[in-house]
Formats: structure tokens, C-alpha cells, sequence
């Protein structure tokens, strides 16, 4: 099923005339969350399938009796995501546009309680779903002496939900296109 549907908007996009690319992008920040994702353009548009993995850290501090209690959650997440861009402006061979992009996946959670009066600690690793929201603001340029390869930044806000914690913020990232 999901083969016919890629198939079909393969031919869709082909018959509107669109360019095929791949994206590779890193993340900096304190969600580095690192994709790679395939789409087309279609003029101002772009619409992207993709795959990402990112990390997330959560820290809570409560009082439990008078020894401090400290609880660190961890996530390693995999996301599906669908991204969406326009191309809003053009600004001395820079493209400045914007993008939107949501993801669903799963994460595997440590979690790790320690009590500083005992200094004693315990782990335990749990499978949930989780969710991203990102919207950015980008720059791009394509180098004129390599047909169809371009780079592009980005910097805008992301929102992460591991299902235990959120993590949310600003973020950026840098990337390389290469269109067809």
C-alpha cells in the first residue's frame, strides 16, 4: 500500500513538472536532531518525506525527606517526518524561505534516579511514541559550479514530545541539497 502511494505521487509530481532532491541536514543545538529526506519541487514549493533521529534530555529535582532526589530522562527518538517549504524571496543568489515540518516515531527513554543522600542510583529503559513540530525560518544558495548541489541553514523553534517529557526550543541546522 504504501508503495502505491509513493508510486503514484511520483508520477503526479512528474506530471506538474517537478524536481526530484535529497536533503541531508545536522542539527546543532541542544536537540541535534540529524535528517535525510527526499521530495520534489514544484516552482516556490517543496514537500519532503524523511527520516530523523534526535536526543533529548529532561532533569527534575524534587525534595522527597531531606536528601535530594534527582530524576534524568534521556531519549534517543526516531522520527518519520513530512517537511513543507516556500520559497518566499530571493536575495542575491540567496533563496530565503520558510519551513514546516511534523514527525511521528518512537523513542527509547533511560531513566535515572538519584538519591544524593545515599548517593545510590537506579536505570530503567522504556519504549513510547513520540511526537515533532518544527517551524524555521532558512537561507539557501546553490553553487554555480556544481549543477544542482546547494547547501541551506536554518533557525527557528522545534518541539519535541518523548511522551515522559517535552523538549522544546530554538534550533538550528545545516544542510546540503542536491536536486535532480
Amino acid at each position: 500500500m504504501r508503495f502505491t502511494i509513493l508510486l503514484a505521487a511520483t508520477f503526479a509530481c512528474a506530471t506538474v513538472n517537478a524536481q526530484p532532491f535529497v536533503n541531508a541536514q545536522i542539527g546543532v543545538g541542544s536537540t541535534k536532531a540529524n535528517k535525510v529526506s527526499m521530495g520534489y519541487t514544484i516552482d516556490k514549493h517543496a514537500l519532503a518525506i524523511g527520516y530523523m533521529a534526535s536526543d533529548g534530555k529532561s532533569d527534575i529535582s524534587y525534595l522527597q525527606g531531606s536528601p535530594t532526589t534527582t530524576q534524568r530522562d534521556e531519549a534517543e527518538a526516531e522520527f518519520v517526518t513530512l517537511d513543507y517549504s516556500y520559497t518566499f524571496a530571493n536575495y542575491d543568489g540567496f533563496d530565503i524561505f520558510v519551513n514546516a515540518g511534523v514527525g511521528l516515531g518512537k523513542s527509547d527513554i533511560t531513566r535515572t534516579i538519584t538519591d544524593s543522600g545515599s548517593n545510590n542510583s537506579s536505570t530503567s529503559t522504556s519504549d513510547h511514541s513520540s511526537t515533532y513540530y518544527g517551524l524555521h525560518l532558512g537561507l539557501s544558495r546553490t553553487f554555480e559550479s556544481i549543477d544542482g548541489l546547494g547547501f541551506y541553514a536554518l533557525v527557528g523553534v522545534d518541539s519535541y514530545d518523548y511522551d515522559t517529557f517535552d523538549s522544546s526550543g530554538l534550533s538550528g541546522n545545516l544542510g546540503v541539497r542536491y536536486t535532480f
